[in-house]
């Protein structure tokens, strides 16, 4: 081996020398422990009410919790105690996709109100052949909810309940159309409009930002899109 090859070779490895992570300081240290006190109140509840479901205090209780709520709780402790520079935290708040992903999921709950999705719901039930019904149901899903932001929080309690109404007048097996409904509602959490395509833009740095919303739109969410359907067909296939 010649020396130049012999000083390439101990320059990659230098480039890949890791060094120690230094110690957590005392506010790195309250800081994990304020997580994990956050953690434990959003988990034992749910725990506990998977663990004993008749105890009516249980019950009530795992259904008052509010993530939203306890976690500005956590947020002005860690405000009191200093822990960070508030300052700087906020200018890292992606605003502008947060401002984005409020403003179209009230679009979304407010066409919901207005009884679109049960038009919808209508329309596929007695408009459309019965064959393309599941993927009728998962493409209006994906789309619902490449805009509503939140399959759990808009597209479920807006398409669930019209399940029975589109089973009775089909003669389709509603576990059918359950799932499909939710391969379609998943998929499409890349788009940049629901909230798994906004915290990857939340983590992505400001100036590559706009290149991802480009990206997630116009890749993710087509080959998203594609994948749900062809699940579902194959799934129709093996439920008929």
């Amino acid at each position: 081996m010649s020396n130049r090859e012999t000083v390439a070779t101990t320059e990659i490895q230098t480039s890949f020398d890791l060094q120690k992570p230094k110690p957590f300081n005392q506010k790195q240290k309250t800081n994990l422990v304020l997580i994990s006190i956050f953690m434990i109140l959003l988990l034992v509840s749910p725990i506990l009410h998977l663990l004993i479901p008749s105890s009516a205090s249980i019950t009530f209780l795992n259904s008052s919790v509010d993530v939203g709520l306890i976690a500005i709780i956590f947020a002005v402790i860690s405000c009191i105690l200093h822990l960070g520079d508030e300052k700087e935290v906020i200018e890292k708040v992606p605003w502008n996709t947060l401002l984005m992903i409020s403003g179209m999921g009230m679009l979304v709950a407010v066409a919901v109100h207005a009884g679109t999705i049960k038009l919808l719901a209508n329309w596929v039930g007695g408009s459309i052949p019965v064959i393309l019904v599941p993927i009728a149901l998962c493409l209006i899903a994906a789309v619902l909810n490449i805009f509503g932001g939140s399959f759990v929080g808009v597209v479920a309690p807006a398409l669930f309940p019209v399940v029975a109404t589109v089973s009775h007048g089909t003669g389709l097996n509603p576990i059918l159309l359950y799932t499909c409904l939710t391969i379609g509602g998943l998929a499409t959490g890349i788009s940049p409009f629901s909230a798994g395509g906004a915290m990857v833009l939340g983590f992505t740095p400001e100036e590559e930002r706009d290149s991802m919303f480009s990206k997630e739109l116009a890749v993710g969410v087509p080959i998203c899109v594609g994948s749900a359907v062809v699940s579902s067909i194959i799934y129709f296939a093996i439920m008929r």
